[in-house]
């Protein structure tokens, strides 16, 4: 999941986090990381980083859905640019999760992820039959198109004469 799509977020709580500092990308299987007290890249400090994962999310059929974030320090999932899941702020880890009804379709899914200091970490899981919340298959999801809209990253409003590739989320992390 990855890029720099969408506008500033809301980080009056935390004012030091910035998702709009230098980068490094890379493409990432999932949201399931665990960096002790190291940083995402070996050219990142341990503390004060933050990141950004960005895919499009196909579902065949209408589906209640079960989204949970685990993070240390602050996570916040948003999906087709609303907010559904708030784990922001200074902590230890801790998990917040919420069902959202969502029709077949693709949708734009966008965790936000900082760490303030100590140890380092963030998943997200979901849960599309009632099952143990899991890293979303990536047969499900697809990078964001290159060319779109801000506004519409998975390009759900308007026609392609081929469908995008399938591929694996990617990253862009940030360095305040």
């Amino acid at each position: 999941m990855g890029g720099s799509r969408g506008g500033r977020r809301d980080s009056r709580d935390c004012p030091w986090v910035d998702l709009w500092g230098g980068s490094e990308g890379r493409r990432d299987g999932d949201v399931k990381f665990d960096w002790g007290r190291k940083g995402p890249f070996t050219n990142f400090a341990e503390d004060e980083f933050s990141a950004r994962w960005d895919t499009c999310l196909t579902l065949d059929a209408d589906a209640s859905v079960a989204f949970e974030l685990v993070s240390d320090d602050g996570s916040r999932l948003f999906i087709d640019g609303s907010r559904v899941v708030e784990n922001w702020g200074t902590h230890g880890r801790r998990a917040r999760g919420k069902r959202v009804e969502l029709e077949a379709g693709v949708h734009h899914l966008l965790v936000e992820y900082f760490e303030k200091r100590s140890s380092a970490l963030v998943t997200l899981t979901a849960s599309f039959a009632g099952e143990v919340p899991e890293p979303i298959p990536t047969r499900m999801l697809t990078h964001p198109l290159p060319d779109a809209d801000e506004s519409d990253p998975c390009g759900t409003g308007r026609s392609h004469e081929q469908e995008p590739s399938p591929a694996v989320p990617s990253a862009t992390t940030g360095k305040p």
